[in-house]
């Protein structure tokens, strides 16, 4: 160091006059050159150096600058690379001088290629060849080389290689050249190829098999889904009769194919009520047609009446018709139960009445007939209760037979209210050969006698109250100077006014006879056509 400080090139070459010999008769010892911190060339291993090789200014400046060792790349004399190591070396005043250490990279490529059993190339930035183990290589790797990935894998005809990518730098930090370094995988990679195919093929039929099994899951899955979308669709078309398959599955399929059947049920219900409400209304149109159309146009005597059926069609009616010798039969009736049976028997009592009326007119004798018929093969065992009743409008003579049925109640001139007496008879289609006995009154002008069934003094209200005889008694009593029809209205509407909102249960029929007298005129007022009075209801 002194001898550096001091500037004396012979003292600081005795000193490393060992290492200077042995640097100049070994080639693959790197080369030791050494500059003043102007840059001057001291010292050098070079022969017949004259200037520095590797200290150029800039670099003495950076390691100046840096006060601390560079290492980098660097260009030899003999134009090939080498790698380089430069610091500053101190003595007591100071730096006194800058030391570079170069070798060739020939050397330690070498070593490393052998080392990691790879083929090395460096090639600087138009991947121009400096340097390879393996030059013929070169042409293969040097499209994969132009990428910048620091790891990939290059394909030569049939040769597969790695190719792992390190860029260097000088001495100044700078760019310089790029290391890579390849290995031949070929061997490796086919038998992966063929090992990755074979289990590749594998997994392509362990999944090929997997979705095989899927869709017959799915198709026996959806099978049944399909079969009761199409009862669904047939319910669409109002088809009821398609049956429902798996409602006795225990998962979701068996509980959908279980509501679907119930859905079907409630549809096929519900039809068949559509189909017997179109028969009800049918039955009910035919029995309202076989009651009287219109009342009579009489001089002495006006009638109205009305029925009010509880269901579609009942058992209650009422009848009135002329018979050959003048006299009027009035007749008002009521059939055990209601509904459809009801009112077929309504009309076989109806129809046996007016026969054996045509012939056998007198109250007892019709009903001693009549009841003779309808006990007669009466298997459903039902019966009806009649009263039924002959009137003369000439004289106000009525005589009449009943049949267990409630007694009309006479309203007469004075306002007094009083029932008929019973004959004891009992309801016809019970027991044949039963007889009946006949009773009669007469009638005097202005009054009125009102034919009911017991669907009126039995209506419940909603404290299951019965209308009875006393509330009919009073809304009698309330309609003395009223009219056929407005009394039989008010009767009606005494009726609803006292069941509210409770339900109907059973028919409710009224017809009102006003007697007049024989010698007065007609009143166009108190008789009128039935459609036109609107008493059927």
């Amino acid at each position: 160091m002194r001898a550096l400080a001091a500037r004396k090139p012979a003292a600081f070459a005795a000193a490393l006059d060992e290492l200077r010999q042995r640097l100049q008769t070994d080639p693959a010892t790197p080369l030791f050159e050494t500059v003043t911190p102007d840059g001057a060339l001291f010292f050098s291993t070079a022969k017949n150096a004259v200037k520095p090789a590797i200290l150029s200014p800039e670099t003495v400046a950076a390691v100046t600058a840096k006060l601390a060792p560079l290492r980098g790349l660097t260009r030899l004399e003999n134009g090939r690379l080498g790698l380089a190591v430069v610091f500053p070396l101190f003595s007591r005043d100071g730096m006194s001088g800058v030391v570079a250490l170069a070798a060739d990279l020939k050397q330690p490529l070498n070593v490393f290629a052998a080392s990691v059993e790879n083929d090395v190339f460096v090639a600087d930035g138009e991947r121009r060849l400096e340097y390879a183990t393996q030059p013929a290589l070169w042409s293969s790797v040097a499209a994969a080389a132009a990428g910048v990935r620091s790891f990939s894998v290059a394909r030569a005809g049939d040769r597969v290689f790695t190719l792992v990518r390190l860029p260097a730098r000088d001495l100044l930090e700078r760019p310089s050249v790029t290391l890579f370094a390849s290995r031949d995988i070929t061997a490796a990679y086919w038998r992966e190829t063929v090992t990755g195919g074979l289990s590749q093929g594998s997994i392509t039929l362990a999944l090929a098999f997997a979705l095989s099994a899927l869709y017959w899951y799915m198709r026996r899955s959806f099978k049944p889904l399909n079969a009761i979308i199409g009862v669904l669709k047939a319910l669409a078309r109002g088809n009821t009769e398609v049956g429902v398959r798996y409602p006795a599955r225990d998962d979701e399929i068996g509980r959908l194919a279980g509501t679907v059947e119930a859905f079907r049920r409630a549809q096929q219900a519900h039809g068949q009520l559509l189909a017997l409400r179109q028969e009800l209304d049918m039955a009910a149109c035919i029995q309202r047609s076989i009651l009287p159309s219109a009342f009579p146009l009489a001089a002495g005597f006006s009638l109205s009446a009305s029925l009010q059926t509880a269901r579609e069609v009942g058992g209650d009616f009422y009848d009135f018709f002329a018979l050959p010798d003048g006299r009027w039969a009035l007749i008002i009736a009521d059939v055990s139960d209601k509904g459809l049976a009801a009112a077929l028997f309504m009309a076989v009592a109806r129809t046996a009445l007016r026969s054996t009326a045509a012939i056998v007119p007198e109250p007892a004798a019709c009903l001693t007939r009549t009841n003779d018929l309808l006990s007669a093969e009466n298997d459903a065992a039902m019966f009806v209760t009649v009263f039924y009743s002959v009137f003369d409008p000439a004289t106000g003579r009525l005589s009449y037979a009943n049949g267990g049925h409630n007694p009309p109640a006479l309203l007469d001139a004075s306002g007094r209210v009083r029932f008929l007496e019973s004959t004891d008879g009992v309801a016809l289609g019970i027991m044949p050969e039963t007889p009946y006995e006949a009773r009669e009154i007469v009638l005097s002008p202005g009054d009125r006698l009102l034919f009911y069934t017991d669907g009126v003094t039995e209506a419940i209200d909603g404290q299951e109250r019965a209308f009875a005889v006393d509330r009919l008694i009073a809304a009698l009593a309330d309609s003395s100077a009223a009219g056929v029809e407005e009394l039989v209205q008010t009767v009606i509407t005494r009726v609803r006014a006292f069941a509210g909102a409770a339900p109907q249960f059973d028919d409710i029929t009224l017809m009102a006879l006003h007697y007049r007298g024989a010698d007065s005129e007609h009143d166009p007022d108190l008789t009128v056509p039935l459609a036109v009075a609107g008493a059927l209801r």
